[in-house]
């Protein structure tokens, strides 16, 4: 279902990460390093909102957002995320609705960046939207693509 150009790349990264227990390795410790990055963001976000909230336990917090982000219940986590975060409350000490849009300005914050290259997309993978609209629309209908 993939353009052909694509379909290579997608065969080449699945075949490298399967066959190497170090690039997995190296996945894990990414996301390791990442985490105290990515709760900075979440605390400054606390931050822009005028709410109080102790730096450690969003750091020590955010993590369990961050996993629950894997679970494959929705593209995501979306859903899931928000009702963990609800959840963590408490323990805050901020308002439900103040941890719900915490949360959605985070993934803005974490999505946003990547928009401009999601522009170039098409011009790099000689790719059309009419042709992904296509696709997917052949998708959904449960067709085979050509």
């Amino acid at each position: 279902y993939l353009p052909s150009r694509l379909e290579g790349l997608a065969r080449r990264l699945r075949e490298s990460l399967v066959s190497s227990v170090r690039s997995c390795r190296l996945a894990v410790l990414l996301v390791f390093l990442s985490w105290p990055f990515t709760a900075l963001r979440w605390y400054l976000i606390f931050r822009s909102m005028s709410l109080k909230v102790d730096p450690l336990l969003v750091v020590l917090l955010h993590p369990v957002l961050y996993v629950t982000a894997f679970i494959p219940v929705s593209p995501g986590g979306l859903g899931v995320t928000e009702a963990v975060g609800s959840m963590l409350q408490p323990l805050l000490g901020v308002s439900r609705e103040a941890i719900f849009t915490s949360i959605l300005l985070d993934r803005l914050a974490e999505i946003a960046p990547s928009f401009p290259f999601l522009a170039l997309l098409p011009l790099r993978f000689e790719v059309r939207v009419k042709d992904v609209v296509r696709i997917a629309t052949l998708l959904q209908r449960g067709e085979e693509c050509r």
